[in-house]
């Protein structure tokens, strides 16, 4: 009995041994995709290491700023240099000064234009020509081409954008259509800028004067209106607005379009058009 016992036993351990070993066999067999995949990984991991690790088949990052260093090669020296100046953090200073603002300058401006005049008469106006209607009668309204004048102002910018100014206008020609002699008009006014800091601006002008020129023949003027005229010295308002451009913080030049309107001597406007100059200083 006991050898049948001892002889069972062992068929039994021998059985569970092979069990054992087939479950191993069949688990390494499963797991083997998993270690090929482990070890891709580490070989992949560690190769950058095992590189780095050489150091003969690369020079060293010192080596290589040394020999790179554009401050050993002028040229490359003036490249980095002209590309450093114009990024935003390291940006040089310009010798040339871009910014065309008038603050705390004086200025002086000369112009030349011309313009359109239309006369509407009250009843003791002076003619506004010298022909008559058809009836005998003073044209009560008048619309020529006014004789060529010029512009002249001097002004100070006390504040960027803002130039207050003395400003006159001078004819160059008598006024043979009304029988005055050359136009003469002084005032004050403000030149009002957008962008003044800027080349290129635009401006609005508002100003006010006096027109100061006189009769040539006051008795020419009797007979006409068949009635004492009054020459009176008219008040104006004036608005020009234009474009200028500033080629240098001291000189630009300018284009302005007015709209100028009397209204004691008789009602009268001048639309004009002048094209200018103006010098800063200092």
């Amino acid at each position: 009995m006991r050898t049948v016992r001892s002889e069972n036993a062992s068929w039994a351990n021998a059985k569970h041994g092979a069990n054992v070993a087939s479950t191993t066999m069949v688990l390494l067999h499963r797991l083997r995709p998993m270690f090929a995949v482990l070890g891709y990984l580490i070989a992949v991991t560690t190769a950058p290491v095992a590189s780095a690790a050489t150091g003969d088949s690369h020079p060293r990052a010192d080596e290589t700023a040394t020999e790179e260093d554009p401050a050993n090669d002028p040229e490359k020296f003036e490249a980095t240099e002209e590309v450093a100046s114009n990024s935003p953090e390291k940006k040089h200073v310009s010798a040339i000064d871009t910014n065309h603002s008038h603050r705390g300058q004086f200025n002086l401006r000369l112009a030349l234009g011309g313009s359109y005049r239309i006369v509407m008469r009250y009843a003791d106006s002076p003619p506004c020509s010298a022909t008559l209607t058809d009836q005998g009668d003073p044209r009560t309204f008048c619309g020529f081409g006014a004789p060529m004048t010029l512009d002249t102002a001097i002004g100070f910018a006390p504040i960027a954008g803002v130039e207050p100014f003395l400003w006159g206008r001078f004819g160059l020609a008598k006024e043979t259509v009304t029988n005055t002699t050359p136009l003469v008009i002084l005032g004050a006014g403000a030149r009002l800028y957008t962008m003044s800091d800027s080349a290129f601006k635009f401006f609005i002008e508002p100003a006010v004067g006096i027109e100061l020129d006189r009769e040539t023949s006051p008795k020419t003027n009797n007979v006409f209106t068949r009635q004492p005229a009054q020459h009176k010295q008219d008040f104006i308002v004036r608005l020009t607005i234009g474009p200028q451009y500033d080629f240098a913080k001291n000189f630009g030049a300018y284009l302005g379009a007015g709209l100028t309107v009397g209204m004691l001597r008789s009602l009268q406007t001048w639309m004009d058009l002048h094209v200018g100059v103006q010098a800063r200083f200092p």
